[in-house]
């Protein structure tokens, strides 16, 4: 059986996300902008006319006469899914609500796209999303202000030392001032429990005592710590325990 969307005379693909794209928030833009009232001053609008039995269906299953219909589509949503959590239940501008609410309106652009991609690599897929550059790890604060620092090359008047260090921090960690030297470094490990990011030099047993023992604020910060220093250095990888 074919579905009122199947039958109408739109050209290229015809599917939900299409008839949302290209008829519905079309129309409902264009009442929201003028102010039209009136189903007749619509109804020829070729967003109207290609996507008729579409329309017939929704004004049908709305049980409202054609100018109420008119003032109905004024507020009308679509919600597709489910809800990830109960709204009462999550916090306030819930960071994952809105991650799942942004790649859910994404996928539905991505199908009603008029070059109608067949596939999409992951960077072009984090370029539509606008998140090409979430996992770049950032400094916060303006020069000078105490900020993380990696080092590669350590300049010593009249001489350069090739002596790598894995870590520098200063500012952010109590005023504190901890480097170990690439070559000693024999792990590092994130714990999610405390949220510290420990380096050992030796052997990361249960009574090791780590040379340096950081607070990270999430495992993706963690990484992007340790992958920077490996860029810069000869760092160990990162476990999470």
């Amino acid at each position: 059986m074919t579905s009122p969307i199947g039958k109408s005379t739109a050209s290229g693909t015809r599917s939900l996300a299409t008839f949302q794209g290209q008829a519905f928030l079309p129309v409902q833009d264009r009442v929201r902008r003028t102010g039209i009232t009136r189903w007749a001053e619509l109804a020829q609008l070729s967003e109207i006319t290609q996507w008729e039995p579409a329309w017939r269906a929704l004004r049908t299953c709305s049980g409202l006469d054609d100018d109420a219909f008119v003032s109905f589509l004024c507020d009308f949503e679509f919600k597709f899914g489910i809800l990830l959590v109960d709204p009462l239940l999550s916090p306030d501008q819930d960071p994952v609500s809105r991650d799942a609410e942004h790649l859910a309106r994404e996928m539905f652009s991505i199908v009603r796209d008029p070059a109608q991609p067949a596939r999409l690599s992951r960077d072009e897929l984090l370029a539509r999303l606008g998140w090409t550059d979430r996992l770049l790890y950032r400094h916060p604060g303006p020069a000078g202000s105490g900020k993380s620092t990696l080092l590669a090359d350590l300049i010593l008047p009249g001489r350069v030392v090739r002596q790598r260090l894995l870590f520098l921090f200063v500012g952010i960690v109590r005023k504190q001032v901890l480097e170990v030297d690439w070559n000693q470094a024999k792990a590092a490990i994130y714990n999610r429990a405390t949220k510290y990011l420990a380096v050992y030099t030796t052997r990361p047993t249960k009574r090791a005592i780590p040379a340096v023992a950081v607070r990270v604020a999430n495992v993706a910060d963690a990484h992007a710590i340790v992958a920077a220093a490996e860029a810069a250095s000869a760092a160990p990888r990162l476990d999470i325990v």
